[in-house]
């Protein structure tokens, strides 16, 4: 480990110890040792194991969508990118911090920033859909216990689950259904010329089909892609 890196290391930690400090920092000592003691380790080292398959099959997920367009990329590199993502989702308002900082690692360790962008679009769409399923399969489950708990913010959850549903779907349709797609979101998006300039209506039709164009080149590039057999015996 390089002298930069170690003080890098040093530098989070402490960061990470000075938050701890700030969250703890008004509750009693003594109290603290006594819960720490009453926890039950069986569902501590279950909450670690939860964390660190979480993080291989981040790893794993991001060396397959790499590695299959950048054969230097390495294994040992794609463990960097969910740990840089974790840390910058943590420091930064709203979690916004976490993709611009995995595009970063990504072009630091050799890849081409267009290959970077296009492997964290397609992550993006693995990880709505984990999410639209998983929120599925919680609503079915619990959702009558979220409403007698919490009532009729019960429902603001049911508006998230929604949300999620729309972005996944709407992702799917570019990548399989592009022009009709497309044709839909330019039809949804005319009113906008009700309420703004004609000028900044047509700026905002023009940008909206670039972002557009350019995932579904994306998609197709990394969905036409054969992954490498032989990638999985390198992990």
């Amino acid at each position: 480990m390089s002298k930069r890196n170690k003080l890098s290391l040093l530098f989070v930690i402490a960061i990470g110890l000075l938050i701890a400090w700030y969250t703890l920092r008004d509750i009693k000592f003594t109290v603290l040792i006594h819960d720490l003691t009453k926890l039950n380790p069986a569902w501590l080292l279950l909450a670690v194991c939860c964390i660190l398959a979480y993080l291989f099959f981040e790893t794993v997920i991001t060396y397959l969508l790499v590695h299959s367009s950048n054969p230097k990329f390495t294994f040992h590199d794609a463990i960097r990118v969910p740990l840089v993502e974790q840390l910058f989702n943590g420091i930064t308002p709203f979690s916004s911090g976490g993709q611009p900082a995995q595009l970063v690692i990504l072009m630091q360790s050799g890849v081409d920033a267009g290959k970077a962008t296009s492997a964290l679009m397609m992550k993006f769409v693995v990880y709505q859909i984990m999410i639209v399923f998983n929120f599925i399969i919680s609503l079915i489950i619990g959702f009558e216990f979220l409403i007698d708990k919490v009532h009729a913010l019960a429902w603001f959850v049911l508006f998230g689950f929604l949300i999620h549903l729309v972005v996944i779907v709407v992702l799917l349709m570019i990548m399989y259904w592009y022009q009709f797609t497309k044709k839909i979101i330019n039809l949804i998006i005319k009113p906008l010329r009700w309420f703004v300039g004609e000028g900044r209506y047509q700026n905002w039709v023009i940008i909206v089909n670039e972002k557009i164009d350019s995932f579904y080149t994306e998609s197709v590039k990394i969905g036409h892609h054969d992954m490498n057999p032989i990638s999985w015996t390198k992990i």
